[in-house]
């Protein structure tokens, strides 16, 4: 763990003689209002904690990487009616945080936390869950949505272990709803537990979702579903080798998307190892992708 202020000086953090935690953090005598990187992901901080933390560093932070326990709420303070963050703590905009990585744990996961937090630079953003409810596309919405048209890349990882078995996965109502507010997406990794529907793979395809999308990592929820997303690479370079034709304007006069239509380079998809064996030999022959400089890496698990 480190952190790094704005004349490129390193102050590095040690956790493991357990002296530091999140109580004692902010006694550190660091230049807090001159830092530029805070990486305290061994740390667990209670959501209304965190925040106050981030008050701090508003103005200078760039790359931020945390964790946020939501099994605790602050020292004597009990958790609202309104969720985990007290209501003394008023919302955080850093103003110039480009990269931000947040691990989550507890059981008590606050649906409403990211509408606390305003990162109106943000293009780079991990979100890796270790909680009951998995990861929830909604709960990302409103940190999403204040970086408007900023965010590049975005990596959502759940851990299943931690997963109830009744939760249900996420619609592609919901994905199409979080990736819509990312058009200018160029890398996108999803976690196991959601799955890219066939009605989001045409939109993909066509351009019309992600049309800067290069890179892609997924789990797919069937040999067919495998065979479905290829199909969309291949539909995709066709769209992009149209798109960069002398003309944007079909003959009946309707306009096809202004911007042009990334292919998609580099794709790993995750699925059983006794599929992978099978989608190997029978499937991702009959596409010619690498002919078209595009990288395809099979992960299995048994």
């Amino acid at each position: 763990m480190y952190a790094r202020d704005r004349s490129n000086n390193v102050f590095h953090l040690q956790y493991d003689d357990g002296q530091l935690d999140a109580w004692t953090i902010l006694d550190i005598k660091l230049p807090w209002s001159h830092l530029t990187a805070l990486h305290l992901e061994n740390i667990p901080m209670p959501p209304n904690f965190l925040l106050i933390l981030l008050r701090n560093i508003t103005r200078t932070l760039f790359d931020a990487s945390l964790q946020v326990d939501f099994d605790s709420h602050g020292t004597g303070a009990p958790a609202s009616s309104f969720g985990l963050i007290t209501l003394g703590v008023p919302q955080v905009t850093m103003t110039r945080l480009r990269k931000l990585a947040l691990l989550l744990v507890g059981e008590r996961l606050d649906e409403h936390f990211f509408t606390h937090i305003r990162v109106p630079q943000l293009k780079k953003l991990r979100v890796v869950t270790m909680v009951s409810k998995g990861c929830l596309l909604s709960f990302l919405y409103p940190v999403i949505a204040s970086s408007a048209r900023k965010v590049q890349q975005l990596e959502l990882v759940a851990d299943s272990s931690c997963q109830l078995q009744s939760t249900p996965p996420a619609t592609y109502v919901e994905l199409e709803a979080l990736l819509e507010s990312v058009p200018n997406l160029h890398t996108l990794r999803l976690p196991r537990n959601v799955y890219l529907h066939n009605t989001t793979l045409n939109k993909l395809a066509s351009g019309t979702l992600l049309p800067s999308l290069q890179v892609l990592e997924v789990t797919t929820s069937s040999l067919e579903n495998a065979e479905d997303i290829l199909s969309m690479l291949m539909r995709r370079m066709i769209r992009d080798s149209s798109s960069a034709g002398p003309s944007n304007v079909r003959d009946d006069g309707d306009k096809r998307s202004e911007e042009p239509v990334s292919p998609i380079t580099f794709v790993v998809l995750s699925m059983p190892a006794a599929e992978r064996a099978h989608f190997m030999r029978d499937t991702l022959s009959r596409y010619p992708l690498a002919n078209r400089c595009v990288r395809i890496r099979l992960e299995g698990w048994s």
